[in-house]
């Protein structure tokens, strides 16, 4: 019965919910209106990679949504500048976001 409770876990919907505690194996990122600065630090960290942006670009800017681990940094910073009306361009290793 071990095995089919993990399948059924993960064909249950992710429901975006604050009270369930962060998942620290991390199969999530979760953001929940945090500044798009802290975002994208995270990002780089987490992916390995620089994000490069003004601090003007992107203050005042907030950012709320959660990426599964396996999606790639272009798809989520595809999702992330949009919702935040930026846009990013690539360069090598080097991700730069801007208006």
């Amino acid at each position: 019965s071990k095995s089919a409770d993990v399948k059924k876990e993960e064909e249950t919907p992710v429901v975006d919910n604050p009270t369930l505690p962060v998942n620290t194996k991390g199969s999530w990122h979760m953001y929940n209106n945090q500044a798009l600065s802290q975002v994208l630090d995270h990002l780089a960290v987490t992916y390995g990679v620089s994000i490069v942006y003004n601090a003007k670009d992107v203050q005042q800017k907030y950012f709320v949504g959660q990426f599964k681990t396996t999606d790639s940094i272009e798809l989520i910073l595809t999702l992330v500048t949009k919702a935040t009306k930026l846009k990013y361009t690539r360069e090598g290793n080097t991700f730069i976001v801007h208006q």
